[in-house]
């Protein structure tokens, strides 16, 4: 029996973490939701997998607004906004390339 064929015990037990993460993006995908909230720490096992999720996610949800908790400022290119907290107080907001060019 192959992944695709597998029954899916109760809650998940009999899947691990990836395969889990992998229906959870499934369901994000076909739901479409208006606003996606995603944590990156917890989301995403690799960098290699942050980047094709990523892209993913925003290829096919292109009507909605997605926030991403994250310390890779690599994510930050991806989005059109992006706001900077230090010790829970906003630091900073705006456009990533600009938040950059700022630390210059």
């Amino acid at each position: 029996m192959n992944f695709l064929d597998m029954e899916v015990g109760p809650n998940g037990s009999n899947l691990n973490e990836d395969a889990i993460k992998i229906i959870i993006m499934a369901k994000v995908l076909l739901e479409k939701p208006p606003i996606l909230i995603i944590d990156e720490d917890a989301m995403f096992v690799s960098c290699v997998n942050r980047q094709f999720y990523i892209r993913h996610l925003f290829s096919n949800l292109p009507e909605s607004g997605i926030i991403c908790l994250t310390k890779d400022m690599k994510l930050l290119f991806h989005y059109q906004n992006a706001l900077v907290m230090k010790a829970g107080e906003l630091v900073e907001y705006g456009p990533p390339t600009e938040l950059i060019d700022n630390k210059s």
